[in-house]
């Protein structure tokens, strides 16, 4: 099994999504294995590091609008996920989480895509412990 992954990982795979963000508008990131939205020390987890760096590219425009979905399927860290998205608010960014596994959501959330005229570029995450849940 790999090492858990740690605020500095989750920073780094947070920002890969940037280089999509100068072209393309809408954005869809896709946080598979949201957790908590931060770690127990308090750091910024996937989610609030996702919000933040979409707002300052929406900021710099570029792009013009986000979309973030998080999927959690623990019941605790989904309640602390709900209360931490909650209070994040940009105009160009929207962010909601869904609580159930990622391959119910990964799978919903593709179908949805299918239906749109212009697929938008999404960015995937999924999290280091593996795929054992996504049955």
């Amino acid at each position: 099994m790999r090492a858990p992954s740690t605020p500095s990982s989750t920073r780094t795979s947070a920002l890969g999504w940037q280089s999509l963000a100068r072209h393309f508008s809408p954005l869809l990131l896709f946080d598979g294995f949201a957790g908590r939205g931060h770690y127990e020390g308090g750091e910024d987890g996937s989610p609030i590091l996702f919000f933040k760096r979409s707002a300052e590219a929406v900021e710099a425009g570029r792009p013009a609008q986000v979309f973030i979905r998080c999927v959690e399927l623990n019941p605790h860290n989904f309640a602390d996920l709900q209360r931490v998205i909650s209070e994040l608010r940009h105009p160009g960014v929207s962010i909601d989480a869904r609580r159930g596994t990622f391959s119910e959501h990964a799978l919903e959330s593709a179908t949805r895509l299918r239906g749109w005229t212009t697929v938008p570029p999404a960015f995937w995450t999924a999290d280091p412990y593996g795929f054992r849940v996504c049955r």
